[in-house]
């Protein structure tokens, strides 16, 4: 019976920022019936302006039925908002007979049309007293 080599890719988050740096978070599950070595993972982004910062990441070993959860940093440019952006991922390893095999598979992620606001606030105490000074500003 011939082994067969399958690895299922998939993203955990669906929608990015755009014109910041977001972090992409995916999960590759061993689906096929033999156990994969050398598991070399790298994206790229397909758009202009987007960009990848993360090198390759390497799993040494994804046994049958196991999975392994991988995060890349991608720069996704603010002209993309309410857009698409395709990610590509490559899948390079060795087989069960020592020869290398490359896969490739394209993700998609919907790009928000607005940026999030990068100022948080926290009110402490929650209890305003009139008359004292309630405000205190860290930067």
């Amino acid at each position: 019976m011939q082994k067969i080599t399958s690895i299922a890719v998939e993203p955990l988050i669906k929608t990015l920022i755009p014109g910041y740096l977001n972090n992409i978070m995916i999960k590759l599950t061993n689906v096929g019936s033999t156990d994969i070595y050398n598991l070399s993972v790298s994206i790229s982004a397909q758009a202009q302006g987007a960009a990848s910062i993360t090198p390759p990441q390497l799993v040494s070993l994804l046994g049958v039925g196991k999975s392994a959860m991988l995060s890349y940093q991608v720069y996704v440019p603010s002209s993309l908002s309410g857009s698409t952006l395709v990610v590509l991922i490559s899948l390079s390893h060795i087989d069960q007979y020592g020869s290398q095999k490359v896969l490739t598979q394209q993700l998609g992620f919907y790009v928000s049309e607005t940026g999030i606001s990068m100022i948080s606030v926290n009110v402490s105490p929650i209890t305003i007293t009139p008359g004292f000074n309630n405000l205190t500003l860290y930067s």
